[in-house]
């Protein structure tokens, strides 16, 4: 019987380049559930609003946002 540690599985690191004019963006492959879960948890702590309710729109807006941020190499000033 093999074990899972002799699969000698690895993360995936890979990346897709995206072009946008003359601006190349590495954009991950995959992405680890810890930070998967991560995401989802920025997104929803910033946009929480009084009493344990959620502002639907600002969720929006930062969970793609986030999925920028975790999944490619863009930075913004």
């Amino acid at each position: 019987m093999a074990s899972f540690a002799s699969l000698k599985l690895k993360q995936n690191k890979e990346y897709n380049i995206a072009k946008f004019g003359d601006v190349e963006i590495k954009v991950l492959k995959y992405l680890p559930i810890e930070d998967k879960i991560d995401l989802i948890d920025i997104a929803l702590n910033n946009s929480r609003e009084v009493n344990g309710l959620y502002n639907d729109i600002k969720l929006e807006q930062y969970f793609n946002l986030y999925i920028i941020y975790f999944y490619t190499d863009l930075t913004f000033t």
